[in-house]
């Protein structure tokens, strides 16, 4: 049977882990979360997965021209199909 976890406990544990506290408002009742940076994470990993999607974000998303593209490459997709066709 699994241990039940005590949020005193698990505190008292960590308490020289950074702490980070937020406040949320969701349909008017205020929530307050504390964050504990414990380091179970491996920081490279997390690290190199927010620059990746950061990275694909801004190649596929933020591009001024990227409804140009889009039709430009539908369009030549349609004209390739109807002259194999």
């Amino acid at each position: 049977m699994s241990k039940r976890l005590d949020i005193f406990e698990y505190e008292k544990e960590h308490l020289e882990a950074p702490v980070h506290t937020t406040e949320y408002i969701i349909d008017g009742k205020k929530y307050i979360v504390h964050s504990h940076f414990v380091g179970t994470k491996d920081i490279d990993k997390v690290l190199m997965d927010i620059a990746e999607r950061q990275a694909l974000d801004e190649v596929l998303y933020n591009n001024d021209n990227n409804d140009d593209d889009r039709q430009s490459a539908v369009t030549a997709v349609t004209e390739n199909s109807e002259t194999s066709a």
